[in-house]
């Protein structure tokens, strides 16, 4: 720029050598504010240059040395627009740095923001403690150009690395004494977000940093009920470094979103132990009845905040009957787990004061209908004459069950009702029969919903699973039930319960079953 700048001098006052002495006036004149342009252009320093060199050739090439007085003036001239150009050098400097700072602001929020949006979206993407950490501390450490991050808990009296990302291996699950002078103290009195230096350049001196390994670190509190019961922490292990107000920022945004979703997290283990623990404890075993086999698997959906309310029942009724139960109730967690319990309780009272499935249904239909909170379950509900194998079924919003007999598997055509709690609904009955060794596969939805993309399990693949095993010891047709189930979804979205009966096909196997021990219920939790 200098360069071209002297360039453009020379050539106009090379022309001015053969113009007049007005002219080449006139001409040092533009020179000299073409050195101000140059000075705004290239800076104070170039224009300065420019008007010391072009004074000079002006003065030995350009004017003539006899006439003092033009000469005086030129330079007079010469040397005011030197100084006009330093200063619109420093001026223009000025602002072009104001400008880059600015710029560099809006560039910094903008990644910051992007950032932010990153971590939303992984806090809002699941509730697995497991997967959240990594990825909220990888982004917020990468954000930032960190050497490393870490989550850390701490109880008022020790730190113990929780989580890290691009920690030694040794350290995570150190615990580390608390510096009383260190982040803690200070952390805890501002509940914002601290730079610590270990050469107290750029924030409080703090002990914990040698044993994180870092020369500088931002940390920010992490808070619940109003106790900061940890932080995150952005460390520089290779240099020192401040923090702009927009990092700053940045780290207090993440750490609050942070303390939520962890707070989030420990609600819904909660949660999902209580529903667990629920749907554990309403297993009830199946009872062994002579002439019967019976069996029952169970299998929980992949992904734990989708553990459900599937259930099932088999009990003797006073006429010496058996009524078999199987059902879904709508939603997760604790209060679906909680409802399971309820409506099979509701039955097994109403088998008390009824004569059939769909009277049964009818009357458990309007009991849920009474309550405050909406809610739906869908329900197969059969009654099996064990002397007879006359079998009476009702239907509200169920899968139909299979049915195996002699060298063929179908399923059952049924008059369907909608799921109990969602109408007040008048059930029908249906009557058909369980010969001997005839068998029958009930199952919930999670079978036939188990999907792959947009392919179901459906029905016809059901039909078709129980058929090859239709042979099969009961146990092992719900387990291949199951398994065939879960092989074509690769994923279970949805919990799924399969159970299974069958008579004897003579006297004498009764006479073995009743000697025989029904199959245990198979449950499985992923």
């Amino acid at each position: 720029m200098a360069v071209a700048a002297l360039g453009v001098a020379i050539v106009v006052l090379a022309a001015g050598e053969r113009s007049s002495l007005d002219h080449r006036a006139l001409l040092v004149s533009a020179v000299s504010a073409l050195c101000v342009v140059f000075g705004i252009l290239a800076g104070p320093w170039v224009g300065l240059s420019v008007a010391v060199v072009a004074g000079a050739v002006s003065v030995a090439f350009v004017l003539p040395f006899d006439d003092a007085a033009s000469v005086a003036a030129s330079l007079a001239a010469i040397g005011f627009w030197a100084l006009a150009s330093m200063a619109a050098g420093f001026i223009s400097d000025y602002y072009r740095r104001q400008v880059a700072s600015r710029q560099g602001e809006v560039d910094e929020r903008q990644r910051l923001g992007r950032a932010l949006n990153a971590i939303g979206s992984a806090i809002a993407s699941g509730l697995d403690r497991d997967s959240l950490l990594p990825r909220i501390v990888r982004l917020a450490g990468l954000t930032l150009a960190a050497d490393s991050a870490a989550v850390l808990e701490y109880n008022g009296g020790r730190w113990r690395i929780d989580y890290g990302w691009r920690l030694d291996d040794d350290l995570l699950g150190r615990t580390l004494p608390v510096d009383p002078g260190g982040f803690a103290a200070a952390i805890e009195a501002s509940r914002a977000p601290v730079g610590v230096c270990g050469a107290g350049e750029h924030g409080v001196r703090s002990g914990e940093l040698d044993e994180l390994g870092a020369l500088a670190a931002l940390v920010a509190p992490l808070v619940r009920e109003d106790r900061v019961v940890g932080a995150l922490a952005v460390l520089m292990r290779a240099r020192h470094r401040a923090w702009t107000g927009g990092e700053t920022a940045f780290v207090q945004k993440v750490s609050t979103d942070l303390s939520a979703a962890l707070q989030n997290v420990g609600l819904y283990e909660a949660q999902l132990r209580i529903a667990t623990t629920l749907q554990e404890q309403m297993i009830h075993a199946l009872p062994r009845i002579d002439g019967l086999e019976l069996a029952a698997v169970m299998q929980s959906a992949a992904q734990p905040e989708l553990v459900g309310g599937d259930f099932y029942d088999v009990v003797e009724l006073p006429d010496g009957a058996l009524s078999l139960l199987i059902g879904d109730v709508e939603g997760k967690g604790v209060r679906a787990a909680g409802l399971t319990e309820r409506v099979r309780t509701m039955v097994r009272a109403l088998w008390l004061d009824s004569s059939d499935p769909a009277e049964v249904l009818t009357k458990a239909g309007r009991l849920l209908l009474q309550e405050d909170e909406e809610q739906h379950v869908s329900v197969l509900l059969g009654r099996l004459g064990l002397a007879d194998g006359r079998l009476e079924l009702a239907v509200a919003g169920h899968p139909p069950p299979v049915h195996c007999g002699a060298g063929t598997c179908c399923l059952l055509t049924l008059r369907h009702g909608p799921p109990l709690g969602a109408f007040d609904w008048r059930y029908e009955l249906d009557t058909v029969s369980l010969g001997p060794g005839e068998t029958l596969v009930l199952c919930t939805d999670g079978v036939i919903e188990a999907r792959r993309g947009g392919d179901l399990f459906g029905e016809a693949r059901l039909v078709e699973t129980v058929g090859r095993h239709r042979g099969a010891p009961v146990a092992r047709i719900a387990a291949a039930v199951r398994d065939v189930a879960q092989a074509h979804a690769g994923t279970l979205e949805d919990d799924l319960q399969v159970l299974v009966v069958r008579r004897a096909a003579t006297e004498t196997a009764a006479a073995q079953t009743a000697g025989e021990e029904t199959a245990p219920v198979q449950r499985t939790v992923r």
